[in-house]
This record gives C-alpha cells, structure tokens and sequence, in this order.
C-alpha cells in the first residue's frame, strides 16, 4: 500500500487540496506527503487518480486509528461501573459496539481500495494520557485519560463526539459540566472536516469498478460494501452515529453518541415532545454514585510495572493482532478471536480496578499499551 502506515491529518488534507488544484507540482508535492518521501517522479507513483486512491489509503488508515482511540477511554470508564444494568452502562455498551463495528467498516472500506488496515505496532496503536491520533486537537490542550466515571469523564467524551452542529438545545442541569470552547478556527481542520473530505474524494474520484470485495470481511455488524454509494453510506454512517449529521436525530436508535453521552450528563433520556421535535426531557438516568463505582485512579502516562497490567496488555495486542491478521488473511475465524479476546479483558480490567495502589485508597486500571511481542493465537 505505501511504505509509511501513518500520516497526520493535517497534512493529509493539505495533500488533498494539492491534489485538487490539478497542476503537475501540486501533484507532485501531493505525492512527497502521501508517499513519505523528498524526490519522487510523477511518473513512478502512476496517475492522479491513482493518487487519489493512495490518498483514500491514507485517509481511511486514519480513521481506523480514530475509532480505534477512542475505545479503551469508554471501556476502562464503563468498566468502573459496578452494575452491568444500570442505564448509564448501558448506553456505554451501546457506543463501545458502534465503534468496534465503525473500526471494522473503516476497515473494509480500505480493503475495497485494496489497501491493508494496520492495528498494531507502537507508531500505530493510541498511547494514554496522549492527544487524539491524527493531530487533530478537539479543545485548547486537550488530552485523552482512562479514567474512572464522572462527570468530567463524560465531559471528555462528549469533546472528542461534539458535532459541528449542536441541534439540540442543551437542559438547564447542575449536573452538566460545560465544555471548553473548541480551538480557535484558524484553517486546521476538525474530524468532520476530515470525513467531509473523504466523502467529497470518494464521490469524485472512485467508481463502482475500484471497489473489490475479496478482501473486505463479514461479520456481526460488519458488512461489506460492493459499489460506490454503499462506500458513501458507510461514512455516513460512521459519522451519524459518531458525532452525528446536521439532521440527526431522527429517533431515539439513530442519534449520535454525542448525544447519548449528553444524555447521562444532564441524567435526562432525549424523547419526542409535544411540538414533535426531540429534547432532554425524558425519563431520569440516575448517574452511579461513588459507591456504585471501583475507584480507580487516573493511568499515569508510564502506567504501571505489575503482572496484572502486563497480562492486560498482552491480551489487548493480541486482539488487535487477531483484528489486523482478519484483513490480512481474509478470515473471520479471527474476528470470533479477537472478540473473546475482547471479553476476557474485561475481567483483567476489573481485576485490576480492585487492586489498591500503596498509600491510596484508589485502585490501579488498564494501560492498554501495545506489547511487540504479542502475535494471534491460531484459531483453532
């Protein structure tokens, strides 16, 4: 596919809007981003429309990765809720299977360009505490922690969802913590600009015979996509049920987690009115008290030097192993392991949650780092 796995957002949009001007030291100036190097011949890296298929490559690497950061802060914060049926819970494990079905459909849409999804490796897999992947910076600072609930967990959550366009009015609650204020918009660009951009590149430059399905995966709620519109509604979709679309919601199944995670903020479930539009007017979601939660303390940037982590970490690379190995062989047997592998975490994660730090009444959590010695069992 290209020798470098990952290229910072940012850049990979100035690359487009290179590729977009059309004249031939754009192009070329396009291709030293994209393909990583200082001299290249326009000739050696093919056409411009195959540059723009390398871009997509990029691109959609990148949002790979995007989905992929924001899992273990929503595991390692659910997981601190000691009851599985509580609402709260709930609407955590409906989030977290979103996303690990946006992971797999953003894979298969780099598969139909007939690029090789990479979740594993140190340059690759998310470290914590630690910006979002792909230099983009959702408020002044900002930094993603595992962390146990609370609000100002839910705070977070709801910066790295926020929409461009906020079309629920927000309750008045002491209970909601406000946001800060998103950067100033000096031309950097947001996450919704990135899928813009990957929309507005598919919609101009791929057609239904560049998508192939040999190597594109089935399963759960991972499904391929066999022509260009299909590839169009899977970005939809990721980003409707992400952080949502200037109409969204439409009802209470469709709307984003932006929403739901507003929702548990402000402890009010979004139902439809009496004038038929949707507002924080619902039943009451009662937010889990301090008791109801393990108090596990923030993981420091190094984590922590015990067998318990390490065990975490190990079966945490192995699942991304069994995720990247799936693409690579074309073989769901490793999905089905990389899914057991998922649920054996958390009972680490738990474990760990009840192990006291010394001298504190807080409790060690997962590290979720990449351990390069890991591989993916044989499925047997």
């Amino acid at each position: 596919m290209r020798e470098r796995k990952y290229i910072p957002i940012p850049e990979l949009m100035q690359a487009y809007s290179l590729l977009k001007k059309g004249d031939k030291n754009s192009n070329l100036a396009a291709q030293r981003i994209i393909f990583g190097t200082e001299k290249i011949s326009f000739e050696a890296k093919g056409s411009v429309s195959d540059c723009y298929i390398q871009w997509l490559q990029c691109a959609l690497q990148d949002a790979i990765i995007l989905e992929l950061a924001t899992l273990p802060p929503y595991l390692t914060a659910m997981w601190t809720i000691k009851d599985s049926s509580s609402p709260v819970y709930n609407r955590f494990s409906s989030i977290f299977r979103d996303e690990m079905s946006h992971m797999g459909m953003a894979c298969n849409l780099l598969a139909a360009l007939e690029g090789e999804p990479s979740v594993t490796g140190q340059d690759v897999v998310p470290q914590y505490p630690g910006p979002l992947p792909g230099g983009i910076d959702p408020a002044p600072d900002f930094e993603v922690k595992l962390q146990r609930l609370t609000r100002y967990a839910i705070r977070d959550f709801r910066i790295i969802e926020r929409p461009k366009f906020e079309i629920l009015p927000l309750p008045d609650s002491d209970d909601l913590v406000p946001l800060p204020d998103p950067p100033d918009s000096n031309g950097d660009p947001t996450i919704g600009d990135f899928y813009d951009a990957i929309k507005a590149c598919v919609e101009s430059n791929v057609q239904d015979g560049d998508i192939k399905q040999e190597r594109q995966i089935e399963y759960i709620y991972v499904t391929k996509v066999t022509t260009k519109q299909e590839f169009l509604d899977a970005i939809d979709k990721i980003v409707r049920e992400g952080e949502g679309l200037a109409d969204s919601p439409k009802n209470p199944s469709d709307y984003a987690h932006y929403y739901k995670f507003t929702e548990i903020a402000c402890g009010k479930q979004i139902v439809e009115n009496a004038t038929g539009n949707w507002a924080y007017s619902g039943a009451t979601i009662p937010f889990p008290s301090d008791e109801d939660v393990y108090p596990m303390a923030d993981v420091p940037p190094d984590g922590y030097d015990i067998p318990e982590a390490f065990d975490f970490d190990r079966i945490y690379s192995e699942m991304l192993c069994c995720i990247e190995k799936a693409w690579m062989e074309v073989d769901e047997s490793h999905l089905r392991t990389a899914v057991n592998k998922m649920r054996d975490l958390q009972g680490l994660a738990q474990e760990l949650m009840q192990i006291p730090i010394d001298g504190s009444y807080e409790t060690y959590g997962p590290c979720w780092r990449y351990d390069d010695t890991a591989s993916c069992p044989d499925s047997g």
